[in-house]
């Protein structure tokens, strides 16, 4: 029997293991979804979206998402759309600087899959919508440089709960009676 140096079989091994990932990485999943590590129900399919009318500062409800941030956010309370039929939160973001500057911001979040879309970002001096060329899924990470998407899924739109649908009004109780999230971090 031919013995063959460790060093080659280590070689070989790496190159098969590399190969066998290759052929499993995620453009190779049979859904488009951005987080490989989650499958879609069958026959999952977005409802529809339009957007909504630009919000008005009454319709705002603040969030409190990061205290380390110099950003403060709220959700527009009155184009908020919970949707049991495919699974998702539509909503309209305000994130307002300490210096007043506002981003605005029409999204989705999936709470099965732990993902959102953002459709359209609006301009606060035009109060136009401006859309998106292309919306993608995109996974909703804990850390990172914005972590707000995460304490959205956690404490208000899905309450950490991937299998349990919230209605509008659920979620709009949530944000106004839910002001310090760090306490919630430890339930």
């Amino acid at each position: 029997m031919v013995r063959l140096p460790r060093v080659l079989l280590c070689g070989m091994s790496v190159l098969i293991g590399g190969q066998v990932l290759a052929a499993t990485s995620p453009t190779d999943m049979p859904h488009d979804s951005v987080n490989p590590n989650v499958e879609e129900s069958p026959g999952w399919s977005e409802s529809a979206v339009k957007l909504p009318p630009f919000p008005v500062d009454g319709d705002m409800l603040a969030m409190d998402l990061d205290y380390k941030s110099r950003f403060n956010y709220s959700i527009d309370q009155k184009n908020l759309v919970s949707n049991i039929s495919d699974g998702t939160v539509r909503y309209t973001l305000i994130t307002e600087s300490d210096r007043g500057t506002r981003n605005v911001l029409f999204e989705s979040m999936h709470c099965g899959r732990m993902e959102y879309k953002t459709y359209a970002y609006g301009n606060a001096r035009t109060q136009q919508w401006r859309k998106v060329k292309k919306p993608q899924w995109r996974e909703i990470r804990q850390g990172g440089l914005n972590p707000y998407h995460h304490r959205m899924w956690q404490f208000y739109l899905c309450n950490g709960f991937p299998s349990r649908h919230f209605t509008e009004q659920e979620i709009i109780d949530t944000i106004k009676y839910t002001r310090d999230y760090e306490s919630r971090d430890e339930l």
